[in-house]
């Protein structure tokens, strides 16, 4: 298998333990673009760099006002 290419993985009741190596302490999360709107979430060991595909796909909303970055006024 692709060392690339996420495992697909499934959720019992939790899921925080690496398959391969046994890292106990969660994933990273990755996105990957499937669409304007929707990607996929990629989860990615930290120790040994794994990534799983758990299958959760998620909608991005993007608002203008999130995007602007604001400026503090000083104050004096």
């Amino acid at each position: 298998m692709d060392k690339n290419k996420p495992k697909p993985i499934s959720i019992e009741k939790e899921l925080h333990v690496c398959p391969q190596c046994r890292y106990d302490d969660g994933f990273h999360t990755s996105f990957v673009r499937l669409t304007k709107d929707i990607c996929k979430i990629i989860l990615i060991c930290p120790s040994c760099h794994a990534r799983y595909d758990p299958d959760w796909i998620v909608e991005i909303h993007s608002s203008p006002q999130r995007a602007r970055r604001t400026q503090r006024k000083k104050t004096v």
